[in-house]
């Protein structure tokens, strides 16, 4: 009888062997619905953990800079120039992650740094995170804080305040993404051009305000003027070109002060330091 039953399990026609292969798919169907939950439940945790990444910044660098009085200098003349801005005054920015933000769930926060060894204390570094919500300005301009202007899935736009005080030079500025649900995922993205911050002349709350528009149209935007030459009697006026806006004079300035000893903390704040 055993050897009758092995028989028609062979037999394609037999009930035993229908009954066989009807049990060995019902098997394999179970086996690939376990499976593909698994799966789907490992990608809804990865989704959930996964730190939000960065896959362009957009700052905006011609739009600012009419604000900020810096659009002279030839560096814009390039096809992607770089943040020139003075401090004390904000600057708008967008970032685009590979996937939507969602606030409930990623943390954004935008970070300055200056120098080879920045540090909070020496106020070299600064870390602000986005907040969830659009809202307006609280703390500046005694201090750096970032805004939400706009949100539309993958796209976050804020506006950044640079209180009066922080040095001038050459800041690098980076994004980075975390998780709420899992503190240990990160991700981080550096904007690949330099952002330069210069004094501000026409900031109150800059030490080299200047009140009059004539005085600053002359001492800061003009680059033609005179120097006089010859003795205190008898002097002379020469025709000069300052080329303060020139291409390299952004690069050449940051050298100098980065190469500078005597400046406090390694970094270029005070004008008077500057001067010297």
């Amino acid at each position: 009888m055993a050897s009758h039953g092995r028989r028609h399990m062979h037999d394609p026609n037999s009930e035993a062997y229908k009954a066989y292969m009807a049990a060995t798919l019902e098997r394999m169907r179970r086996e690939y619905e376990r499976r593909r939950r698994e799966e789907a439940e490992r990608n809804a945790r990865a989704r959930g953990t996964k730190a939000i990444e960065v896959d362009t910044i957009e700052a905006y660098p011609k739009e600012n800079a009419k604000h900020h009085h810096t659009e002279m200098f030839d560096v814009f003349e390039s096809g992607e120039p770089p943040l020139v801005l003075r401090r004390g005054q904000s600057f708008f920015m967008a970032i685009r992650f590979k996937r939507d933000y969602d606030p409930m769930k990623d943390e954004v926060y935008i970070d300055f740094s200056i120098g080879p060894n920045p540090e909070l204390s020496k106020g070299t570094f600064m870390s602000l995170r986005v907040p969830a919500q659009k809202g307006e300005f609280r703390l500046a301009p005694a201090s750096w804080e970032v805004r939400v202007t706009h949100h539309d899935r993958a796209v976050l736009s804020v506006q950044v305040f640079v209180p009066a005080g922080v040095s001038v030079g050459s800041w690098k500025l980076s994004v980075l993404g975390r998780s709420k649900n899992d503190p240990e995922a990160k991700s981080k993205f550096r904007l690949d051009k330099d952002v330069y911050i210069l004094f501000n002349p026409w900031c109150k709350e800059d030490l080299v305000y200047m009140e009059n528009e004539d005085w600053r149209r002359e001492y800061v935007l003009d680059d033609v003027g005179k120097i006089y030459m010859g003795s205190w009697k008898q002097p002379q006026g020469r025709r000069w070109i300052f080329g303060q806006f020139g291409e390299l004079v952004l690069p050449a300035c940051t050298l100098l002060l980065e190469k500078s000893k005597t400046l406090p903390n390694d970094r270029p704040r005070d004008e008077t330091q500057v001067e010297r």
